[in-house]
């Protein structure tokens, strides 16, 4: 055998080694990382589930796992016993921890004229929003945003004032002109919409009162927030 036939067995060697001394040493870091940390069981959505799904039947679209009490959302549910009998009231994704107040009964859900249950009690708007309104055209139903006002100035000398109308607002529709030059729903990642988007929400009856005062004399404004927090209309 080769003097340099050896030098790449023995380089390939070492590199295997090296490797597993790499990965071994991550896993110590994280293991000391947790140690003395409190663990927790959490119920987390292996895969997106759509709201109105019956809680007895996330078993196949879930999983639980351990994590640090402090990550522990505030209302994480660690079985699904513990919301046994109720449904999803909004859209899940994949990763997100399982939280009891985005369960309801049954009967606490209704459905509007958007493709998303919304709690009861609430009311459903729709505003005509340019795509630059409405985060170039990207919000999709089940998303949360923050709703901004802008007011027009009544003269030349004023300022135009603006306000955060409401936090973590549920959408639950939108809808795009379908005509051939307007990209679908799938695509506005990589193509604006060219004209407006028609974008429902579900608000409680002062959020909606403040959003449509301002859709009618100044502008509306929604912006992208976390997914992952709860509620939606004022908070």
């Amino acid at each position: 055998m080769s003097r340099r036939t050896l030098g790449v067995i023995a380089a390939v060697v070492l590199g295997a080694i090296g490797t597993v001394v790499l990965v071994a040493y991550v896993k110590d870091a994280e293991d000391r990382a947790v140690a003395g940390e409190k663990m927790t069981d959490v119920v987390i959505a292996s895969r997106a589930i759509d709201a109105g799904t019956a809680a007895d039947d996330l078993k196949v679209a879930t999983k639980t796992e351990q994590v640090p009490l402090k990550a522990r959302g505030a209302t994480a549910i660690s079985s699904l016993n513990e919301v046994k009998g109720l449904v999803t009231a909004d859209n899940l994704v994949a990763g997100e921890q399982l939280l009891r107040s985005r369960f309801a009964a049954s009967g606490e859900t209704t459905k509007g004229v958007g493709s998303v249950k919304i709690p009861a009690g609430f009311v459903e708007i729709t505003l005509s929003l340019e795509p630059q309104r409405a985060v170039g055209g990207l919000i999709k139903p089940g998303n949360r945003v923050v709703a901004i006002g802008t007011a027009a100035p009544n003269s030349p000398s004023d300022n135009s004032t603006s306000a955060v109308l409401a936090h973590q607002v549920l959408v639950t529709n939108v809808q795009l002109d379908n005509s051939s030059s307007e990209p679908s729903q799938s695509e506005t990642k990589t193509v604006a919409p060219t004209r407006n988007l028609l974008v429902t929400l579900a608000v409680d009856d002062d959020t909606a009162t403040s959003i449509l005062a301002y859709a009618d004399h100044g502008s509306v404004w929604l912006g992208s927030e976390q997914q992952d927090l709860t509620g939606s209309g004022s908070q």
